[in-house]
């Protein structure tokens, strides 16, 4: 198995660049006014209602359209996983929190989810999140607070 990226000046390099942008923006992006309405519980009732429909209608919008750029594939782009699948699970959890579609609608994007759930870096990642002891190589020490980086950095 390859790295996942491509080569400057491929096509193939040109495909990820463009799926990675339409997930940094599109995809990632449909969830904004999902997350502004917890982060500001002082706003009205109306107007979280409204911005959770304008949510939810962004997300279902952005898993269509990711949907019928995948084709028929395992991947995001082809035959084999790449750096586009490990964002794509990062940002499709989020579906699980906020509740706004059902993913067995996406069955390409589905599978996909399932696929990358079943990654041992997606449940390494997960099992750090929940604060449990991850399997791997015994190389991961621990969690950095940003002021010990810097210092480290400066030092």
């Amino acid at each position: 198995m390859g790295t996942g990226l491509s080569a400057q000046g491929t096509e193939d390099f040109d495909r990820l660049n463009q799926m990675l942008a339409f997930l940094n923006t599109t995809f990632f992006g449909a969830f904004s006014p999902l997350w502004y309405t917890l982060e500001h519980a002082e706003l009205p009732e109306a107007e979280k209602q409204a911005l959770r429909k304008l949510g939810a209608r962004k997300v279902v919008s952005a898993h269509a359209n990711l949907e019928a750029l995948m084709r028929d594939t395992p991947w995001l782009l082809g035959d084999h996983r790449t750096l586009a699948d490990a964002y794509f699970i990062g940002i499709a959890r989020w579906t699980r929190y906020h509740d706004v579609l059902d993913r067995r609608d996406y069955p390409k994007l589905e599978g996909l989810f399932e696929r990358m759930e079943e990654d041992p870096g997606v449940r390494f990642a997960h099992a750090i999140e929940k604060g449990e002891a991850p399997q791997g190589s015994g190389a991961f020490q621990g969690h950095l607070r940003l002021a010990e980086a810097l210092r480290r950095l400066t030092a």
